[in-house]
């Protein structure tokens, strides 16, 4: 039995949209062997989990929208960076592919992974997880002449080792216009500030290594979004954040902006009528 890295939410309508959103960060499995190597009890916490996503965004498929996420948590192995290892800002702090520190500093392993261990953790989640979005990506483009490709994420907002305090509910990302159009974007855009969420474009977060892979392909028009995980729970404190009323709230939000944003994208010509 081939292990499960990945969970692909197909579209429950007649007629799925050109519309595929990856979220890469929100897995919290981890196996029990690596958890035993945490370097402490914090660890456990997973500080640097995506919080909920798949579940903020689980409307997606009734709209017609395909929907993935991982399922091992991204100190297992990090699928927004390169197998090679390389980073994406060479003069910032960066979490590598087998992240050895968190984004505040702490050490995440008593011993650190070996390169053989790596390797094992690449053929083992990294490879079966891009191999299968790599699959769906290319069946999409057979479907449809054009594919909009969201790679979605949020993030505890607090000053630490990759940014400053964040200012901005909304932090949108295309590698300054080489992943996607303005057009994509500004829709984008529009929708958060329709619900008064305070947005940035290309600031901090400008789109990681899954938005420029498939950015690259001039057929996909991909951009990162990147929210302050403040919009839906107390951040530092996920537990219980399902059940409480501002999860419920940000998600009917999110939900609508989607559906205004599939209206739009059909009115200026970018998806087909309905």
């Amino acid at each position: 039995m081939s292990l499960e890295t990945i969970v692909i939410r197909r579209p429950r309508t007649a007629k799925p949209l050109p519309i595929l959103v990856n979220i890469p960060h929100t897995g919290t499995r981890i196996p029990n062997e690596l958890s035993q190597n945490f370097a402490s009890r914090m660890m456990g916490d997973l500080p640097m989990t995506d919080w909920h996503l798949e579940s903020l965004y689980d409307f997606l498929p009734d709209m017609g929208i395909t929907m993935v996420h991982n399922v091992f948590n991204r100190v297992v192995v990090d699928l927004n960076r390169p197998a090679e290892g390389d980073i994406q800002h060479q003069a910032a702090f960066q979490t590598g592919l087998v992240p050895l520190e968190t984004f505040d500093g702490d050490r995440i392993w008593k011993t650190d992974p070996t390169a053989d261990e790596v390797r094992m953790r690449i053929n083992t989640y990294y490879v079966p997880y891009h191999q299968a979005l790599r699959s769906l990506v290319s069946e999409m483009l057979t479907q449809h002449e054009t594919l909009y490709f969201i790679d979605a994420h949020s993030i505890n907002g607090h000053a630490c080792k990759t940014h400053p305090d964040l200012k901005m509910d909304v932090y949108l990302g295309n590698q300054n216009g080489k992943t996607c159009g303005d057009v994509f974007m500004n829709l984008v855009e529009d929708q958060f500030k329709k619900f008064r969420y305070h947005t940035a474009q290309n600031d901090f977060f400008d789109g990681g290594y899954t938005t420029a892979l498939y950015g690259a392909n001039p057929r996909i028009e991909a951009m990162q979004i990147e929210m302050r995980q403040r919009m839906y729970m107390e951040e530092g404190n996920p537990y219980d954040a399902l059940y409480k009323p501002q999860f419920s709230q940000t998600k009917q939000d999110i939900t609508d902006m989607f559906d205004m944003l599939v209206t739009d994208m059909r009115h200026g010509g970018l998806l087909p009528q309905g």
